[in-house]
């Protein structure tokens, strides 16, 4: 497409945004945690590059995140 476009002139726009992880860590204080990646992922329902899509969480802070 960025090929295409370019031959001819054409503005686009390309996402560049990923698949952002939140790392929650035995050390973490979950429940701050939780309210941070929400906090993260609502401004413009989550359309943001920045957003958190995903959460990786100690397996011993899992109750105290959910």
């Amino acid at each position: 497409m960025a090929a295409s476009a370019g031959k001819n002139l054409v503005p686009t726009v390309l996402e560049l945004g990923g698949k952002s992880p939140a790392i929650i860590d035995e050390t973490a204080d979950a429940s701050f945690a939780a309210k941070k990646v929400l906090f993260g992922k609502m401004p413009n329902f989550g359309q943001v590059c920045i957003a958190p899509d995903y959460v990786l969480c100690h397996e011993s802070k899992v109750d105290e995140f959910v």
